[in-house]
């Protein structure tokens, strides 16, 4: 298991597989390192969120892509979003709707279960239940 990883991670370099995702995590982390606390502190175009906030949903993504990984890797699920429930905590109203499937969104991508909900909240306001989930291949709300 340690050499075919090891394999694994020798043959993407090799290949500059990671070359983006290195440059685009430098750039990204150089920015983040630049800010002030005020900086850091001020708004975005997603109201109520900071910079801050940004900051650490991008950290908590890419710590739910490690999750994945390793799934994948070892076998063992581990969710990609362990903290989504405290995500829509965090706004106020804030609802969540969990879709089991492929892809990190549905929304727009075919399927007629999440379409609908959303759809329904967007359009006209009904909210979406707690504990609803959309699985792949669900026809509607």
């Amino acid at each position: 298991m340690i050499h075919r990883t090891t394999g694994v991670r020798a043959a993407l370099r090799h290949t500059g597989a990671l070359d983006p995702i290195n440059a685009s995590t430098d750039r990204f982390l150089r920015t983040v390192e630049a800010l002030t606390q005020t900086e850091a502190g001020g708004p975005t175009l997603i109201p109520p969120w900071t910079r801050g906030h940004v900051i650490t949903h991008a950290a908590r993504a890419a710590d739910s892509l490690c999750r994945l990984l390793t799934w994948a890797r070892i076998d063992v699920e581990t969710p990609p979003y362990a903290e989504a429930v405290s995500l829509a905590e965090q706004f106020p109203g804030g609802m969540l709707l969990t879709y089991e499937g492929l892809g990190h969104t549905a929304y727009g991508r075919g399927d007629a279960c999440v379409t609908a909900k959303v759809d329904g909240y967007l359009v006209g306001l009904k909210r979406i239940r707690p504990g609803a989930t959309c699985r792949e291949g669900d026809q509607g709300g």
